[in-house]
């Protein structure tokens, strides 16, 4: 739901493969990983079952774990669905008593691709290739035609940011909404001691204050 860590693009259609990576979670970015600076006096089960019980978000939490799997919505019609695959994440949310959030963190990631020629406008796979290696944060692209029809592209992408958004609590949801962009994604979660849950359908994050 968010905009944060990915490389920002240009305004041209299938640069899209960037920008994906950030809605993988319909939450913020920096919870697609697995670790995180704070450090869990026990280890996480990240997949242990989830039960909203809500709770007071108010106070400072760490990402320390994520159990789900990310798959990216399909470039244009024709095209299978990307793929995320998160090598590491770190960051915190801060919420407070007026209803803002403020999240920070980092991620490095892996988006894979297939694109059927027709996504490509009048460009070809290395010239693909040459535009996403060229995007803020990407620090490896590569593309290539598996078919005469099909292009596949592999992008590798480190990057960190700062995202202000507010939040809205009630029962066992939150709604969070990107001040930016005005683009609101909720969650389940549960608050039981020094530890947030957060379940948005697809994948189950975990924070430790």
């Amino acid at each position: 739901m968010t905009q944060w860590f990915a490389p920002r693009v240009r305004s041209v259609r299938w640069t899209r493969l960037a920008t994906l990576a950030v809605y993988a979670t319909g939450l913020p970015v920096l919870c697609i990983g697995c670790s995180s600076d704070a450090a869990s006096a026990e280890p996480v089960n990240a997949c242990a079952a989830f039960t909203p019980c809500g709770g007071d978000l108010v106070g400072s939490w760490n990402v320390v774990a994520r159990c789900g799997s990310a798959s990216l919505p399909a470039l244009c019609p024709g095209a299978s669905s990307a793929q995320l695959n998160v090598h590491s994440s770190t960051g915190t949310y801060v919420f407070d008593a007026q209803g803002a959030l403020i999240a920070k963190g980092s991620t490095v990631a892996t988006v894979t691709a297939e694109l059927p020629v027709g996504c490509l406008g009048s460009a070809d796979c290395p010239q693909l290739q040459a535009i996403l290696s060229s995007q803020t944060g990407a620090t490896s692209a590569a593309c290539s035609a598996t078919t005469a029809a099909e292009c596949s592209c592999v992008l590798d992408f480190a990057s960190q940011g700062k995202q202000q958004s507010t939040y809205f609590a009630k029962g066992t949801k939150v709604t969070i909404t990107d001040v930016l962009t005005g683009t609101s994604q909720s969650a389940s979660y549960c608050v039981q001691a020094n530890t947030l849950r957060l379940n948005d359908g697809s994948s189950i994050f975990t924070l430790e204050r």
